[in-house]
């Protein structure tokens, strides 16, 4: 099960999401142990963040690439760059970023049924159950493979870019930006609601959605009161084994409900851009810093994320969070020497655009002073003479015009695209 925040909905991810699937399923471990723990280090907003978490394992891929593994899978996490993970109750599996086969995917852990046999090709999205996976194909196409006991392996047809897998069934967000789902049904855990949806997750035997009016939708197992979302507006939500927990819009904080046994519903405070949740244990990435924080069960190390893991890829905020004041956007971007000249041409010109606007408004008021004084000056003047005249402003309330300019632009962005799901062809670039 894996968190993909995607276009700004949590993007997701599912930063973004958001955007994006969550997943996490998979059966309680022996005596647990009670933990909030955090990760160290920050990190500047340089893409995506890649978590996932099932049972009593998480993983997270670095901004480098490298993956981090805590909890039961941890010793067996493969080396080298990867751009997916997805962790199911004893398996994981992840898609390979480099050389010698980019775009494969590498399993690992329990393998009872087949379910880290991963087929060969391409994969661009990939979900973890209890002992079955499924990935996405560049096509839009689903695979599957492991454990069909439940018919939790036939993908039906059409085209998905995202996939959740609980433990005996699988679900799939179209791109139509519906949830198709396929597997063990017995406890409505397949009937997924119809409507248009931008992420959701699937636990051991119920899935939560965050539908395009930001609102919750739950369907499946409520034993312990784990579809009971309480009212609101969300941009991202994950299921566990029997709880449930998401991010509001409003300040980007947690909220969780359902099983509390061991803590897994008592949330830290804070601001957060993504959420995962295992079987009695869930962890959040903060917002902005990278820092995953962990709270739950412990009793495999599973809420306490390792010292090295330090950061993981995490995305510009939605419009609603985009920071105001100066001092805080100029936080935002990136400094020095280096991106002085990454901006290249573009800051030059908005520089200019910001000097060409403050002088044409001191040689209109000349103008305006000429002719009421009687000198019959004509109020007609030249934009380009005007800057010949005029000394240039100074250059630090020229970047900072052009920081505000660009944050302007990424918000205007956003907010375009946060009411759609990524379209299979736009999550391909």
């Amino acid at each position: 099960m894996a968190v993909r925040v995607c276009g700004g909905l949590v993007r997701a991810a599912c930063v973004v999401v958001v955007c994006c699937g969550l997943v996490a399923c998979g059966e309680s471990e022996t005596t647990p142990k009670k933990a909030q723990r955090t990760s160290g280090a920050e990190l500047e907003p340089d893409g995506e963040p890649h978590l996932a978490a099932a049972g009593s394992s998480n993983c997270g891929i670095r901004a480098s690439g490298t993956l981090a593994c805590w909890g039961k899978l941890a010793a067996d996490a493969p080396k080298g760059s990867y751009r997916r993970v997805a962790v199911g109750a004893h398996h994981a599996c992840a898609i390979r970023a480099e050389a010698p086969k980019p775009g494969h995917v590498e399993c690992w852990g329990r393998s009872d049924s087949g379910q880290t046999e991963a087929p060969t090709g391409v994969f661009i999205e990939l979900a973890a159950g209890h002992s079955h996976s499924c990935g996405v194909r560049p096509s839009g196409k689903v695979a599957c493979w492991g454990n069909d006991a439940k018919g939790q392996a036939q993908a039906p047809g059409g085209k998905f870019v995202r996939l959740e897998a609980g433990k005996a069934h699988t679900c799939g967000l179209t791109d139509t930006a519906s949830i198709d789902c396929w597997g063990d049904g017995e406890l409505d855990q397949t009937a997924s609601p119809a409507g248009d949806f931008v992420q959701f997750s699937c636990g051991t035997h119920h899935c939560c959605a965050v539908d395009d009016e930001s609102e919750l939708e739950c369907w499946g197992d409520n034993s312990t009161k784990q579809l009971d979302a309480p009212k609101g507006k969300y941009v991202a939500v994950a299921a566990g084994m029997e709880h449930s927990c998401a991010i509001k819009q409003e300040g980007r904080a947690l909220t969780c409900w359902g099983a509390n046994t061991d803590g897994q519903a008592e949330p830290p405070e804070g601001e957060y851009w993504a959420v995962v949740a295992g079987s009695v244990h869930s962890c959040a990435i903060k917002n902005l810093s990278g820092t995953v924080a962990c709270w739950g069960n412990d009793y495999f190390g599973e809420s306490s994320p390792p010292a090295e893991f330090s950061r993981v890829s995490v995305p510009v905020p939605d419009v609603e969070d985009e920071p105001e004041s100066e001092e805080a956007i100029a936080d935002t971007e990136p400094k020095g020497k280096k991106a002085a000249e990454d901006d290249g041409d573009g800051e030059a010109l908005a520089a200019k655009s910001a000097g060409k606007k403050d002088r044409a408004s001191k040689s209109k008021k000349k103008a305006k002073d000429a002719a009421a004084d009687g000198g019959g000056a004509d109020m007609s003047f030249d934009v380009d003479e005007a800057e010949a005249e005029e000394e240039p402003e100074d250059p630090e309330a020229r970047e900072a015009a052009d920081r505000k300019r660009k944050a302007e632009e990424a918000r205007e962005k956003r907010r375009k695209r946060a009411k759609k799901p990524a379209k299979l062809d736009d999550f391909l670039k």
